[in-house]
C-alpha cells in the first residue's frame, strides 16, 4: 500500500469501507510512518476539538452601520453619467433619423419602381415592347432600420440598469 495521506485522513473520519478500513489497519501493523503520521493528525484532531468555538455575532450589522452613519455620503458623478445619458439620447435621435429617412427613401423608391413594373406589364399586355427596367431597387434599408432599433433598445436596457443601479444625483 502507498503512503497516502488521504488515506489515513479518509481512515481517521470513519470515511473508508469496512473492507478497506481492515486493509489499512493490517498495513499500519506493519508500516511505522503511516502510524506516526495517524498519530500526529488524531493530535492535531484533539487539539482543534479543545478550541473555543466562536459564537456568531449577530450585531456586526448594526456595528458597522453605526460606524459608517457619522460618514458624508460618497459624491457621484453625476455630470458624467448626465453626459453618457446625453451622448445615447443624441444617438439614438441619430439612428431614427437615419433609419426613418433610409425607409422613406426605400418607401419612395419601391413606388417609383411599382411604377415602371406597371408601366413596362401594360406595355408588354398591349403588345408593345418598352424595353427592360431601368431600375435598381437597395433593400438595405430594412436592416438599417432593425439594426438601429435594435442598438436604439440596447442602449436604453442599459441605461435604465444603470439608473436603477445608481441614481442620478444632480
Amino acid at each position: 500500500m502507498k503512503h497516502d495521506p488521504r488515506h489515513i485522513r479518509r481512515y481517521l473520519d470513519g470515511e473508508l469501507a469496512p473492507d478497506q478500513a481492515n486493509i489499512f489497519r493490517a498495513h499500519l501493523a506493519e508500516c511505522a510512518t503511516c502510524r506516526q503520521q495517524l498519530a500526529a493528525l488524531e493530535l492535531l484532531d484533539a487539539r482543534l476539538h479543545e478550541l473555543d468555538r466562536a459564537a456568531p455575532s449577530f450585531s456586526i450589522a448594526a456595528q458597522v452601520r453605526a460606524q459608517i452613519s457619522h460618514l458624508p455620503p460618497p459624491r457621484r458623478a453625476a455630470h458624467g453619467q448626465l453626459a453618457t445619458a446625453l451622448a445615447m439620447a443624441l444617438a439614438g435621435a441619430l439612428a431614427i433619423a437615419a433609419t426613418f429617412e433610409a425607409f422613406l427613401q426605400s418607401a419612395v423608391d419601391l413606388y417609383a419602381l411599382l411604377g415602371q413594373v406597371q408601366t413596362w406589364s401594360l406595355g408588354l399586355l398591349s403588345g408593345n415592347r418598352l424595353g427592360s427596367l431601368d431600375f435598381s431597387y437597395t433593400a438595405g434599408a430594412p436592416l438599417t432600420l432593425v439594426v438601429g432599433l435594435a442598438l436604439i433598445c440596447t442602449a436604453s436596457l442599459l441605461l435604465l440598469r444603470q439608473s436603477l443601479a445608481e441614481p442620478l444625483e444632480f
